[in-house]
């Protein structure tokens, strides 16, 4: 009996040590982390061109982050261009124009929403919102 529990020993050794290395080398999926999500950009008079928005974001995993699309909110915001594939644990950034011209005085609220493979959730939304003026001539 002595005999078989040596010599069982280090195969339960082999056992334990490559669970252990699959768990420790185990990644982790994608998932996207935005530095905010709620933008205020302050006081935007109607007469003014358009204006860039840059968002930006970080995948916190260890797998590749894949954008799928960005949708606007509404027609005075395009999407210029985003970074489809972010690998993990580096930033990305989407690029948005808004024209809020069409729009009379007041508060708005527009957003985007962003389709992804992140663990988390496939779909998140960024707000941003203005407090728009007529300009003084």
């Amino acid at each position: 009996m002595s005999f078989m529990r040596h010599r069982m020993r280090p195969i339960v050794w082999v056992a334990l040590v490559a669970t252990i290395s699959l768990v420790a080398c185990e990644k982790k999926p994608a998932q996207i982390s935005f530095s905010q999500t709620d933008i205020d950009l302050g006081t935007v008079y109607t007469n003014d061109a358009i204006h860039s928005l840059d968002i930006e974001f970080k995948n916190r995993g260890d797998e590749d982050l894949v954008i799928s699309s960005v949708w606007p909110s509404c027609e005075c915001v395009t999407v210029e261009r985003y970074d489809t594939i972010v690998a993990g644990g580096k930033k990305g950034k989407i690029t948005v124009n808004y024209n809020f011209s069409i729009y009379p005085p007041g508060d708005i609220e527009r957003s985007i929403s962003i389709g992804s493979n992140s663990a988390d959730t496939t779909n998140h939304e960024v707000f941003f919102h203005a407090t728009l003026k007529y300009a003084n001539h």
